[in-house]
This record gives C-alpha cells, sequence and structure tokens, in this order.
C-alpha cells in the first residue's frame, strides 16, 4: 500500500468519524428542543386548567352573589319596566332621600326628604334641620322636623316650624306656619299666617288668617282680614276693614276704616275713625266718635 491509498483511507475514517459527531450534536440538540418543547405543552396544560378552575370558581362565585342580592333586594320589574317593592316591604334610610337632584350648596340634615327637580346640574332645595322635608323650589328647611310643602322660595327655619306653600313666606319661630300667600312672616312661637300677603305673626300664638299688611303683634292676638289693620294687645282682634288698631288686652275692631280700640275690653264695630278709649267702651259705627 503506497502513501497515496494510506491518505485516503485516512481521510474517510476521518470524514466518517466528524459525520458521526455532527450527526451526534444535532440528535442531543433535537432531544434538548423537543424536552423543551413537552415541558412548555406541559405548562400550557397546567396553566389552561389553572385559568378554567378559576373561572369556574369565579362563576360559583358571582352566581352565589347574584342569589344572595337577588334574595335581599325587595324589588321586581313589572311589566311596564318599572321597579316595584315586595308587599309589606319597609325601608330605613338614616340620612334621607333626595329625588330629582342634589344641591350641591347645602349640608343635608339627617333623616330628610327632599324632592328637587332642580335645573340640569343642580337641585334647589335644602332640607338643612334633621328630620325636615323639602318640595316645591328654593325652599329652605332648616330648622329640626321643619317642613316647606311646596311653593317658591319659602322657608321654614323654626324648630318644627312648617310652610305649606306660596311665595317668600317664612316660618322662624317654634311651631310657627305659614299656609300661603306671598310675603308673609310668622315669627313669634306657635304663631301663623294662613294667606294674604304681607302678613306678619309676630308674638307667641299670634295668627293673622288673610288680607293685606296685617300684623298681629300682641300674645294670642288675632287679624281676620281686610289692609293694614294692626292688633298689638293681649289677646286683641281685628276682624277685618282698614287701617284699624286694637291695642289693649282683649280689645276689637270688628271693621270700618281707621278705628281703634285703646282700652281693656273696648270695642268698635264699625264706621270710620271712631275710638274706644275707655274701659269696656264701644263704638257702634257712625264717624269720628269716641266713647
Amino acid at each position: 500500500m503506497n502513501y497515496r491509498e494510506l491518505a485516503a483511507i485516512v481521510l474517510v475514517a476521518a470524514a466518517s468519524l466528524w459525520g458521526c459527531a455532527l450527526q451526534h450534536q444535532l440528535v442531543k440538540t433535537v432531544e434538548k428542543k423537543v424536552t423543551m418543547l413537552e415541558k412548555s405543552v406541559a405548562q400550557y396544560h397546567d396553566d389552561l386548567r389553572e385559568s378554567t378552575e378559576q373561572r369556574r370558581l369565579e362563576d360559583v362565585a358571582a352566581c352565589s352573589a347574584s342569589e344572595t342580592f337577588s334574595a335581599k333586594v325587595p324589588f321586581t320589574k313589572d311589566d311596564n319596566d318599572w321597579w316595584v317593592a315586595e308587599s309589606g316591604a319597609m325601608f330605613l334610610f338614616p340620612r334621607g332621600i333626595v329625588v330629582g337632584q342634589r344641591n350641591d350648596d347645602c349640608v343635608y340634615g339627617d333623616g330628610v326628604l327632599s324632592v328637587d327637580h332642580g335645573d340640569t346640574n343642580n337641585g334647589h332645595n335644602c332640607p338643612a334641620g334633621n328630620g325636615a322635608v323639602t318640595f316645591g323650589y328654593a325652599s329652605t328647611a332648616s330648622g329640626d322636623s321643619s317642613s316647606v310643602l311646596g311653593g317658591f322660595k319659602n322657608t321654614a327655619s323654626g324648630i318644627r316650624s312648617s310652610v305649606s306653600g306660596g311665595r317668600s313666606n317664612h316660618a322662624t319661630a317654634k311651631y310657627s306656619s305659614v299656609a300661603a300667600g306671598a310675603q308673609n312672616m310668622a315669627t313669634g312661637d306657635d304663631s301663623s299666617v294662613s294667606g294674604g300677603y304681607n302678613n306678619l305673626a309676630s308674638a307667641a300664638s299670634s295668627s293673622v288668617a288673610s288680607g293685606v299688611s296685617n300684623a298681629a303683634q300682641g300674645l294670642y292676638s288675632s287679624v281676620a282680614g281686610g289692609r293694614n289693620n294692626l292688633a298689638t294687645g293681649k289677646s286683641s282682634s281685628v276682624v277685618a276693614g282698614f287701617k284699624n288698631e286694637a291695642q289693649e288686652e282683649y280689645s276689637s275692631v270688628s271693621g270700618g276704616s281707621s278705628n281703634l280700640a285703646a282700652d281693656k275690653y273696648s270695642t268698635v264695630t264699625g264706621g270710620f275713625a271712631n275710638k274706644a278709649t275707655g274701659l269696656y267702651s264701644s263704638v257702634s259705627c257712625g264717624k269720628n266718635n269716641e266713647y
């Protein structure tokens, strides 16, 4: 065997060894990749099982919560898409209820009720007192247990005071009330104005029933109607007329114009510019009479 033949055999053997080594390396690489792929597939299946179980638990929890919520909510939706409370259901609202718009400028009391149409972005009623109620527009109930039940710009600021309606009426004292009318004021405890315009009941338990610019300023005094009448004595009264005045205790003017009952138990029934100035005195009618 000559040198060339030996060199050829060595070259073939070396190529075979190199090929075997390369094939072995390729096999190991493929095995490594297969192992990694198997691990990835196993991890995917584990993640899938975990995700499926998590979704199942969430669905169970949601279903349970829905059933619990449905069991607690005392409402059902009727055929007209209205929510209707269960028969006999009772509701407790410690802070209160606002129907319509919230008034951002109001500090609401506790246990209040307000129906407030308001504007697009803000309400105007303010039940600031505890247990207060406001209806109407621009109504304020700032006294505890006070109420404004309607009207425009009415205010009930006394404890347990009330305004039923009208415009720009004010009940400022304890248990005071204004029923209707405009610009009326009940400022004495237990005082009342039933209606009319610009009337004032300023003494305790005083009252004005109606009329214009009448004032009951004496304790238990009253003005039934008329215009510019004044009852200043205790338990005094003016029934009607114009610019009549009952000044003393239990004095009274029934009607007429510019009449004056100036002493205790004095009375003027009617007429013009009559005066009853003595104790138990009386003038029935006429003009410019004085007794």
